[in-house]
């Protein structure tokens, strides 16, 4: 699985544009509104592409981030991307020891 973590939408879209990958990973909050807009992004890049997007949501205070790690795995996503938010950004060690397993 590739991991990449990326500062802005446009890098993100670049990066799917030059991936080899059918299907990508896109680790995202559904209730933050700027990330829903971020991923709706995401699927408008990506469908011209024929780039799959998985999505993985996670949310809350205790966000399930090994499952959504374990999901991106059964699902064979070939990348992950992450939509930066403030939940998100409270796991940097959790979400980079995962993505190298």
């Amino acid at each position: 699985m590739i991991y990449t973590r990326v500062r802005s939408v446009s890098e993100s879209c670049k990066i799917l544009s030059l991936t080899s990958k059918s299907r990508v990973g896109i680790l995202w909050d559904p209730d933050d509104p700027a990330a829903a807009i971020a991923f709706n992004e995401y699927e408008a890049v990506a469908f011209p592409l024929k780039v799959q997007l998985h999505s993985l949501k996670v949310r809350g205070p205790k966000p399930d981030i090994e499952g959504a790690f374990r999901a991106a795995t059964k699902g064979r996503s070939g990348g992950l991307i992450i939509v930066r938010n403030s939940l998100l950004n409270r796991h940097p060690k959790e979400i980079a020891s995962l993505g190298l397993n």
